[in-house]
């Protein structure tokens, strides 16, 4: 396995839950994909739904190597679960053609919830 980089993100709840009550659904939809928007809109805990989801996506575009530019977003960056749970991204628009461009193989995701906090971590194989 081939390293090419490593992504690690820690979010406060009260930090989301206090920018999502400034922002509302405007937040939300700047940071989902529609697909996550439209789950978020069914859940009763948003404020872990979306603190998981901003983790998730700071950890891959760290993992990346670039951050928030060159036209990639955090709405262009999913986070699934399989059948068993386990979690996953899926990467659309820009950050597909990235991947692609680098010819990288595979994006491995864990997140850890604690009672104030979420942490994530990803790792991208070349």
């Amino acid at each position: 396995m081939n390293i090419f980089g490593i992504g690690i993100d820690t979010v406060s709840f009260i930090r989301i839950e206090k920018i999502f009550k400034k922002f509302k659904y405007k937040f939300a939809q700047r940071i989902l994909s529609i697909n996550e928007f439209k789950e978020l809109i069914k859940k009763k805990n948003k404020i872990a739904f979306l603190s998981n989801r901003f983790a998730v996506k700071e950890a891959t575009v760290k993992a990346f190597g670039t951050g928030i530019r060159h036209g990639i977003c955090f709405n262009q960056i999913e986070l699934i679960h399989n059948e068993l749970g386990k979690p996953e991204i899926n990467l659309l628009k820009l950050s597909l053609q990235l991947f692609i461009h680098n010819n990288l193989k595979s994006i491995h995701v864990s997140l850890s919830n604690e009672k104030l906090y979420t942490c994530a971590i990803v790792i991208i194989e070349k």
